[in-house]
């Protein structure tokens, strides 16, 4: 009798799975973009390295051009609430990064400690993205043959004061979500959540705000690998757990860094619409 359990078991998942891979036949520009994933990244010469892991690590060592960048800087947290917003001070953000020498053109490597951090350089390099900036690498230096010191680099020649042109769908809150459901265009069809949490956090909690959306389970270091680069290998599970490139898809983490790290990865797999969601 258990064996015909297993049995029946198994074939209702293995015909769930068939099932959506025949309801979604993946495009040939996305698999494309998996097959880029896998490449060692391209350096351009002219890239701004930013370093944001904590600054007593940078201070030990660090990529010799290197600046330090917090990437708490950008969003607070209300000790009342325990809610996390991202600062709205964004153009006096872009002069900052204007004075490390980064217009929207410019390449950045955002630089970590990969699967052994909290994906502060997946946080910072969203925030980047979020303004505007084109061309935002994550990266852990121990993948890359980088010459590393401890002297604080001088800055380089400033760039011209920026606009940051906002890409709205990265950053999602109660607010704006408030105003989608307004619009009536926030439902189980077009949207699910990607939870980052560990297996066990996710099982004994729940999203109050968030009921009526489907939720995935994805811990954030799968998105990852050892050198903090997208984690190719995961894309056929996202395929049979319902993700789409035309989705909606809000990832949550137990912090703003673990569900920056999911976000990042499944944009560059080329699910655009996907955005952080901070509670």
């Amino acid at each position: 009798m258990k064996l015909l359990i297993a049995l029946l078991f198994f074939i209702g998942c293995t015909s769930t799975e068939t099932r959506l891979r025949e309801e979604f036949e993946i495009p040939a520009w996305q698999m494309q973009k998996i097959k880029d994933l896998a490449k060692k990244p391209v350096i351009a010469e002219d890239s701004i390295y930013l370093d944001a892991r904590p600054f007593f690590l940078y201070q030990l060592s660090h990529i010799e051009k290197a600046y330090h960048m917090n990437p708490e800087d950008f969003f607070s947290l209300d000790s009342k609430s325990a809610k996390v917003a991202f600062t709205t001070k964004h153009f006096f953000n872009a002069r900052r990064f204007s004075r490390y020498g980064i217009a929207q053109h410019t390449p950045v490597i955002s630089i970590g400690r990969g699967i052994d951090g909290d994906g502060e350089e997946w946080l910072l390099a969203l925030y980047l993205e979020y303004l505007g900036v084109e061309k935002v690498i994550a990266l852990d230096p121990g993948s890359m043959s980088f010459k590393e010191g401890n002297v604080i680099p001088i800055l380089p020649k400033s760039e011209k004061i920026w606009k940051p042109k906002l890409v709205d769908n990265l950053i999602m809150d109660d607010q704006s979500l408030n105003a989608i459901r307004k619009n009536n265009d926030l439902n189980s069809e077009n949207t699910l959540i990607v939870d980052t949490r560990d297996a066990q956090t996710y099982l004994n909690s729940s999203l109050s705000t968030l009921s009526d959306i489907p939720r995935v389970n994805i811990p954030w270091r799968e998105f990852i690998d050892a050198n903090s680069r997208p984690n190719s290998k995961i894309f056929e599970s996202l395929i049979n757990v319902g993700l789409r490139p035309e989705k909606r898809i809000l990832c949550y983490g137990a912090k703003p860094g673990h569900a920056a790290v999911a976000c990042m990865v499944l944009r560059e797999m080329g699910f655009s619409n996907a955005g952080i969601y901070l509670q």
